[in-house]
């Protein structure tokens, strides 16, 4: 038993004096502590320098159909976030006019709720103002047809506007919550597993090559020597899983307001029972 502490100890030390193995360590740290902080930073800059509606291109909106026009100025606003939507009286030649001259980027003049013609100094191959435009106003046809038929602005905008919400009762398991967990938590298992096997071996080789083995062997018990190497690259690899699970699961938690992609969520609201298998069956 005391040989078999001494080899664990040597060869543990020898794992956290690697280089390899804590600059490998931190910089899993730092890149999850980068990635978790990065919405923060990224809206500590936009409140920072949050761009006015004069710091957004303008978009002039033109219809002869006042009622019309209100209707097209609501969805495209909406539509629309980056640009200022402007509704204009001028006619056609004052509308390239500021297309012209920088004053306007693209601008879109109404015939009737079915058709309009985009107006855009230089497209870009990029540009999908006018197919998004095709989908809006096709709300916009339906609401000015329930216009026609006696119906107020107000309720048409009111009937349009309503957002479905909905609750999901999952009975048994829900395969979209826990498929991106497992996924991470099977692939890092099994790379722990192998790059932790290829480091004993290659201990063993190169103690074999430097005929330190042949001194191991003569003065240590093999199963000793056998048990603590394999545990304390167990041991190496089990520290490391933890740590970066570890503070994974505490730069998330102190960034959970500002990340609200759904796929990050559902990975970091697994089970804890499932992070207490995922140690079982490393340490078997």
């Amino acid at each position: 038993m005391k040989q078999f502490g001494k080899i664990l100890k040597f060869e543990l030390l020898g794992y956290l004096r690697n280089k390899i193995f804590v600059g490998i360590t931190l910089f899993l740290v730092l890149a999850i502590a980068v990635v978790m902080f990065l919405p923060n930073i990224i809206a500590l800059f936009k409140n920072a320098d949050a761009p006015d509606d004069t710091a957004r291109p303008v978009m002039l909106l033109y219809a002869e159909d006042e009622a019309l026009l209100g209707l097209v100025e609501y969805y495209f606003n909406e539509a629309f976030p980056d640009y200022c939507v402007t509704p204009t009286k001028e006619g056609l030649g004052a509308i390239t006019e500021a297309i012209l001259g920088g004053e306007a980027e693209c601008a879109f003049v109404m015939h009737d709720a079915a058709s309009y013609t985009y107006y855009v100094n230089n497209r870009s191959m990029y540009d999908t103002n006018a197919e998004l435009a095709t989908a809006v106003l096709q709300e916009v046809y339906r609401a000015n047809a329930m216009i026609a038929g006696g119906m107020t602005p107000e309720a048409v905008l009111e009937i349009l506007s309503v957002g479905i919400t909905y609750d999901a009762v999952t009975l048994g398991k829900d395969q979209t919550q826990n498929f991106f967990y497992t996924y991470i938590m099977i692939m890092a298992l099994y790379m722990v597993i192998l790059l932790y096997g290829q480091m004993v071996a290659t201990n063993v080789a190169t103690e074999k090559s430097s005929r330190a083995m042949e001194l191991l062997v003569t003065s240590a018990n093999p199963t000793a020597m056998m048990f603590g190497k394999v545990l304390a690259s167990c041991l190496a690899g089990l520290s490391q899983l933890i740590l970066v699970f570890g503070s994974s699961i505490l730069f998330y938690n102190l960034n959970k307001e500002n990340i609200k992609n759904p796929i990050v969520a559902s990975i970091f609201d697994m089970p804890p029972e499932l992070f207490c298998y995922l140690l079982l069956f490393f340490v078997l």
